[in-house]
């Protein structure tokens, strides 16, 4: 029986490319997470707790701006790398390049821009203390950090998982010993050169890669600014950059408006759940990398291949999710004195959050639908209707520190959850029916 059904998935294309993707991307994932937890452990027992709160805060303004610099490309290449690679060549080898050089200026102009505003940025951020050499170091961070994940989406455009996992393992290892090091030598300073080194790092690994993958599929990369491009920044970049800023930027301001109110020690905890948070729910998220198949089948009319398969790995994330939120759970304690005996007071901040990672898996997935589909419009509604609930919450619960910022990303998820089922339903039912005609 075993037999008989390995044989059945050896047959099964589809299968086999989503067995694939989930393998290397839960694996390069897991690798890259648990070293980057290692990291902020290591960098949190070498430096004050009020300095890791803004560690943390810088770290959350490096995700915030790269936004801005990537403005969607990074989606818009997924999507047209899935589609042309094989279907046309020329094509897939100026959508790359073209699209690659707008982002490449738009990074340069929003890294610009910080360093030029760092000392206004930083007044803005921190009366108490300067920092603003570190908002200059990160204006760099920023710009390798968005071509980083271009360069990376290219690699998950051709499906080329495997790399990405590779990179992502490498970097995150070199990362490690350089960041213990010269964080002992220069302490924050040391801290804030480490996030570049590992950008610069990702960013060197995968333009390499995928030059040399292009070279290897015989796809040239030229610049040519027509139709198609004008097309696909208009219907997939603006709507995909429109709906994220809905996300990152708003979490920066509620972060900026937290550590007002209660400093950046209590902000020091917060992060720490917070990043357990994304550690948890980074894994069920490369559910993602199947996003370039979901695209081909939509692509080619199989709708409810797709919609069969979307049901199937969102069951399975779901209950990845409760099975390693029951276990850290459990191990909360053991895991917060880790980063030091401070931490141990924010254990209900860190329950609420991991909890949050049921509905946060659940919302990503259908989140990756829309995007494979073309429905990027309804990515912005939805994530608007986020923000919306996430600020509202925020300011009922502004007064409960910690616990209630965590509550307000709870209760912002679950929202988010109930309505983009409920509208991906609908969405997918609709397409099934066009197929059947």
């Amino acid at each position: 029986m075993i037999e008989e059904l390995v044989n059945k998935v050896k047959k099964n294309d589809i299968v086999i490319r989503i067995v694939r993707a989930l393998f290397f991307g839960i694996t390069g994932a897991a690798g890259a997470k648990i070293l980057l937890m290692i990291i902020n452990i290591l960098i949190a027992r070498l430096i004050s707790n009020q300095d890791y709160g803004v560690y943390s805060l810088l770290n959350n303004t490096v995700q915030t701006f790269v936004l801005f610099a990537g403005a969607g490309i990074g989606i818009t290449l997924t999507r047209y790398t899935a589609i042309y690679q094989n279907k046309d060549k020329n094509k897939a080898g100026y959508m790359i390049k073209t699209l690659s050089v707008v982002n490449i200026v738009l990074s340069a102009i929003v890294s610009i821009t910080i360093l030029v505003f760092s000392d206004y940025i930083s007044q803005l951020l921190s009366k108490e203390i300067n920092i603003s050499i570190y908002i200059k170091i990160i204006s760099i961070t920023i710009f390798f950090s968005s071509l980083a994940l271009l360069w990376q989406s290219v690699l998950q455009g051709f499906e080329e998982f495997k790399r990405v996992a590779k990179i992502q393992i490498t970097c995150h290892i070199m990362a490690l010993i350089i960041s213990v090091i010269i964080t002992m030598l220069w302490k924050l300073n040391g801290a804030v050169i480490s996030m570049l080194l590992l950008q610069l790092l990702l960013f060197i690994f995968s333009i390499n890669t995928t030059k040399r993958i292009c070279k290897d599929k015989k796809i040239e990369l030229k610049t040519r600014f027509d139709g198609e491009i004008k097309y696909a920044i208009k219907n997939v970049s603006i709507p995909a950059f429109l709906s994220s800023i809905f996300v990152n930027p708003v979490i920066w301001i509620t972060n900026f408006l937290f550590i007002k109110k209660f400093g950046y020690e209590e902000f020091a905890g917060f992060s720490i759940c917070l990043q357990w948070m994304y550690i948890v729910n980074y894994i069920p998220q490369q559910l993602n990398q199947v996003k370039p198949i979901y695209t081909q089948l939509y692509d080619s009319g199989q709708v409810n291949t797709m919609k069969k398969t979307v049901n199937k790995l969102t069951i399975f994330s779901i209950l990845l999710v409760i099975v390693v939120v029951s276990i850290l759970s459990i191990l909360k304690d053991f895991i917060l004195r880790l980063y030091g005996e401070f931490y141990l007071a924010f254990g209900t901040t860190f329950i609420t959050l991991l909890i949050t990672n049921i509905f946060i898996v659940i919302q990503s997935q259908n989140f990756s639908v829309f995007q494979a589909i073309g429905e990027f419009w309804k990515c912005l509604i939805l994530n608007g209707i986020w923000a919306g609930a996430f600020l509202i919450s925020f300011i009922l619960l502004y007064g409960k520190g910690s616990l209630g910022y965590a509550t307000a990303y709870l209760i912002s998820y679950i929202i988010y959850s109930i309505i983009s089922c409920t509208e991906l339903n609908r969405t997918l039912k609709k397409h099934s029916k066009e197929e059947s005609k």
